[in-house]
């Protein structure tokens, strides 16, 4: 197996650097020339880690295991360059592309963190081992010339990590425990216990012996606090207990009397509402029968009148009519003007006016009868039918006709 020319050495050229080292000259600091073999320590940490297969492990550790060489052997597994499975590289040369080297190791765990000295150089490197998706893992530091970087394919640039011994010797080494963690237990080993040295809350050291008789003074005084803390509690709750029960009494007395009351204000209710429905339907039945009867009377008047306006022609009191110059009307003018019979009742409109080529005056059409715009019927009348009158002093025009509404409504209808 050969080893990958990025090994220990490599990385600590990343991570052992002196961490507060200055020279006389500022900038040698900065005079690093990459080799393009170095491994940073932000891939480094986080990495698979692997080691060989038991089978392999058996013959590296017993030469005589291993099989005697012929003298024939391809160079590159002599020299450990290929993937050490010739059979998979023998195929993989038949594709066209190399065989995956980390088809021959086992992946035992993941590379954790590195532990440094002050000085900047490595100390060890830790490696979560065993578990299953991070749980039940177990922390294990291990020397870096444990390890070592092997060649992943044909790209001198990538790598992978190999772990020099098997995953059972990463799962019975000792796990790795933080010196912070051990100052507790090493003060247990050393028959000392850590116990309240003030009222604000810090802690001290003293013997053991020592400690059980500040332990047991702390603890009577506490009991005694929390036994009479207890007793008023007790007695709190059971008086909150008769004043919850009474309370509870008094307002189902008080629900149940007003049930009562509002079962019987219910009964009233219901007695009241069906007499003022029944006289409500008595009183809208004869509203009805009197409004029916009084809109009926009111529409006949209303019509009566409206028949008596048209009579009257809606000629208002003293307006008088001169015969108007239709050599200077227009259709616009003519448009809308009322139309009247020989006893001056409105009968119509006029809807548009036929001009000649010389905008002279032609004839009407006229929309006779209806109401509101209901029931017309439109007929073209001539020049000679119509007597255009102008109002004195003002613009409006009128034109009576020498005919009734019966007689224009006998006359066919314009469909044009």
């Amino acid at each position: 197996m050969t080893k990958f020319t990025v090994a220990s050495t490599a990385l600590a050229l990343v991570l052992a650097a002196p961490l507060s080292a200055q020279t006389a000259d500022e900038m040698s600091g900065f005079a690093y020339n990459p080799t393009g073999e170095e491994v940073r320590a932000s891939q480094f940490i986080g990495a698979r880690l692997y080691s060989q297969e038991p089978e392999d492990t058996a013959a590296a550790q017993d030469p005589a295991a291993a099989p005697m060489g012929t003298g024939n052997e391809d160079p590159a597994a002599a020299t450990g360059t290929g993937t050490e499975d010739p059979a998979a590289d023998q195929v993989a040369a038949d594709a066209g592309t190399p065989a995956d080297p980390r088809d021959n190791y086992t992946d035992v765990g993941e590379i954790g963190d590195v532990l440094m000295n002050q000085d900047g150089e490595i100390e060890a490197i830790l490696v979560d081992v065993g578990g299953f998706l991070g749980i039940g893992e177990k922390e294990v530091a291990v020397s870096m010339d444990k390890l070592q970087f092997m060649p992943d394919g044909e790209n001198g640039e990538d790598w992978f990590v190999v772990f020099e011994s098997t995953r059972q010797t990463l799962e019975n080494a000792p796990a790795y425990e933080d010196p912070d963690e051990r100052e507790g237990m090493d003060a247990a080993d050393a028959g000392t216990t850590a116990v309240p040295e003030s009222e604000n809350g810090a802690t001290g050291v003293v013997p053991q012996d020592q400690a059980a008789a500040v332990g047991e003074q702390s603890g009577d005084a506490a009991w005694s606090e929390e036994e009479t803390a207890q007793g008023d509690a007790d007695a709190m709750m059971e008086q909150a207990g008769d004043e919850t029960a009474e309370a509870a009494r008094s307002a189902q007395t008080g629900m149940e009397g007003a049930a009562e009351e509002a079962e019987a204000a219910l009964d009233d209710a219901a007695d009241s509402m069906g007499e003022a429905a029944d006289n409500a339907g008595d009183a809208v039945a004869g509203a009805a029968t009197g409004a029916a009867a009084t809109a009926g009377q009111e529409m006949q008047e209303a019509g009566q009148e409206l028949e008596q306006a048209a009579t009257n022609g809606d000629v208002a009191q003293g307006e008088a009519y001169s015969e108007a110059d239709t050599a200077t009307l227009s259709a616009e003018q003519l448009q809308g003007a009322r139309v009247f019979d020989l006893n001056d009742k409105r009968i119509g409109e006029v809807h548009e006016a036929a001009m000649s080529a010389d905008g002279k005056v032609e004839g009407a059409i006229v929309d006779v009868g209806g109401f509101l715009g209901l029931g017309e019927k439109r007929v073209q009348l001539g020049f000679d039918q119509l007597n255009i009158e102008k109002l004195d002093g003002g613009d409006e025009l009128r034109i009576q006709v020498n005919a009734t509404e019966d007689e224009l409504k006998q006359m066919p209808e314009y469909e044009g």
